[in-house]
């Protein structure tokens, strides 16, 4: 038995529940919190990194704020940090990054940091990895080997940042983590 197809059912006083129906709703509020899941990271949460200068790099939201892009130009602002907003205990199990090469030989790679609460300087958990160079939109999606589990007092970022040296520019979309909770 599946689960209701309208949230308005009724059911008479003292009608016997029928254990699937019961078995099916555990297993559906049992789901969202266990299990694989995405999160997406959109345009606009992502920031420029602290120390970056540089008037190419600005959110480029010439088509809307739903189809909003970071354009990411050589010599200028390059890294773009998209935060990571889970619970500590979290499992990251991969993480992309979704981005549009504009001039054929230029190329972005995608990483995942951590910043201690306590330190200045971030750690690398996982990268980087290398879009292809080829004119096109990308996503460069990573699978760690071993997933990471959040620490406490820990800010989480997926990076993207700019490595081709040609006088073109890469948009940067929207950044996914996938996860689960134990």
């Amino acid at each position: 038995m599946a689960l209701p197809t309208s949230r308005d059912i009724t059911l008479a006083s003292k009608t016997v529940i029928p254990s699937t129906l019961l078995n099916n709703i555990q297993d559906m509020i049992v789901g969202r919190k266990h299990g694989l899941q995405t999160l997406v990271i959109p345009t606009p949460a992502a920031m420029a990194e602290r120390g970056a200068t540089g008037s190419g790099s600005a959110l480029d939201t010439e088509f809307g704020i739903g189809d909003a892009r970071w354009r990411l130009a050589a010599g200028d602002a390059t890294t773009l940090a998209y935060p990571i907003m889970l619970p500590v205990g979290t499992r990251i199990i991969a993480y992309s990054v979704h981005g549009e090469v504009l001039t054929d030989g230029d190329d972005f790679d995608v990483g995942l940091r951590r910043q201690p609460g306590t330190s200045t300087s971030g750690v690398v958990v996982d990268g980087p990895t290398t879009s292809p160079t080829t004119v096109a939109l990308h996503e460069v999606e990573v699978t760690l080997g071993a997933p990471h589990v959040m620490l406490a007092d820990n800010g989480y970022t997926v990076t993207c940042r700019i490595v081709g040296s040609n006088s073109g520019d890469i948009r940067a979309r929207c950044a996914t983590v996938d996860y689960d909770r134990p």
